[in-house]
């Protein structure tokens, strides 16, 4: 009798242990398995900018099984000496299951300059790590003409094209494929020319009212934005 009552304790004592093992097992795969991850940083449209203008830098981050709370924080570094030129950030906060853009405004000096992508946490914990070396800038005698069209092809035949007349730089033609990506502030059209939009509509539902602000803005400043329309012109 006193056999099969220590057999019964035993099991019973067995059946617990694994329990909590199979429950340790579990929260380390959930915990493993959450993850956080840079999906995208580009500098510049399409990587084509001007040196010694206000740039774009656009981030896209993901989450899965893991929050964060802090910021995404951009340091301009000299990169022959290394030197920090300045920082850049903006606040993110992401739930378990979050995708979000955010666009950073980088001011590239007249040297050279590699770029430091951190996400950074409220305390001041580096979570995630990226550099950055930018393609060579165009000049500022360049013609950047930006364009937001349902195709590339009808701007592609100037791109790389030299000017002609007395101009001696050359065009380059960069994209944006939707409104979600146009610039929030006038600062992320400084190295663009001329702003190519064409069959697309400017309806709040597309692009939002701080975008409008900021091309209109931009346009303000001397700025050159062609448009022409489509089927959906005034909606």
């Amino acid at each position: 009798m006193l056999h099969l009552l220590f057999s019964f304790h035993a099991s019973r004592f067995t059946f617990h242990v694994s329990c909590l093992i199979l429950a340790l097992l579990l929260w380390m795969t959930s915990f493993a398995s959450g993850a956080i991850e840079i999906e995208s940083a580009e500098f510049g449209f399409d990587r084509v900018y001007k040196r010694e203008r206000w740039v774009p830098l656009q981030v896209v981050v993901t989450s899965q099984n893991e929050a964060f709370d802090g910021e995404i924080s951009v340091e301009v570094n000299n990169i022959f000496s290394g030197e920090r030129i300045q920082t850049y950030s903006v606040p993110l906060s992401l739930t378990r299951a979050d995708r979000q853009r955010r666009m950073l405004y980088l001011f590239l000096p007249g040297t050279s300059a590699k770029l430091i992508l951190r996400m950074m946490t409220q305390d001041g914990q580096v979570r995630l790590s990226q550099e950055i070396i930018p393609d060579p800038p165009k000049q500022a005698i360049d013609l950047v003409v930006l364009g937001l069209t349902p195709s590339r092809d009808l701007l592609n035949r100037w791109d790389g094209k030299p000017m002609g007349g007395k101009a001696d730089g050359q065009t380059f033609v960069a994209y944006v494929s939707s409104g979600e990506h146009l610039p929030t502030h006038w600062k992320g059209y400084d190295s663009v020319d001329v702003c190519v939009i064409r069959g697309v509509s400017l309806a709040e539902k597309y692009v939002s009212r701080q975008q409008q602000a900021a091309l209109l803005d931009w346009v303000q400043r001397g700025g050159t934005l062609l448009i022409s329309g489509g089927s959906d012109f005034y909606e």
